[in-house]
């Protein structure tokens, strides 16, 4: 289970970060990425009816919980992050998706591309540019 201090959990949270985010996508997965400045990544999970009925969209979600608290400390903070499930994650064995979730967290800029999971994590500065080229909202 993720920490609560990393849970999105306010539809007001999901809804900003549709309305304010960048979208990155890979077949099976997309995620939404907003920048927050605070000192945590916060993630949440959707699942819609497309994926299949509660039992299936629960399951789904379970594993990409346990993929992103494997990652998360890898992840830079200040960061909100919305994983959007399609119905193929169904059928994808978890390595599958530990692996899609952390290119989707390279490509959004939550993590550095060229580091592997035992580096150090790399934080950033007050000031700093977001990594996703402009994500951070006015």
């Amino acid at each position: 289970m993720l920490p609560k201090a990393h849970r999105l959990r306010r539809s007001r949270d999901f809804r900003e970060a549709f309305a304010r985010g960048r979208s990155f996508n890979l077949p099976p997965l997309r995620v939404v990425v907003r920048g927050t400045g605070t000192g945590t990544a916060r993630i949440g999970f959707v699942a819609s009816k497309k994926v299949g009925g509660a039992v299936e969209r629960n399951r789904v979600k379970r594993r990409l919980r346990d993929a992103c608290r494997q990652l998360v400390g890898t992840w830079r903070p200040g960061f909100d992050v919305v994983f959007v499930a399609r119905a193929l994650l169904r059928e994808m064995p978890f390595e599958a998706v530990l692996a899609t979730v952390a290119e989707l967290g390279e490509r959004a800029g939550l993590a550095d591309a060229g580091r592997g999971s035992g580096g150090s994590v790399r934080r950033s500065e007050p000031g700093e540019a977001p990594p996703c080229g402009g994500c951070v909202s006015a």
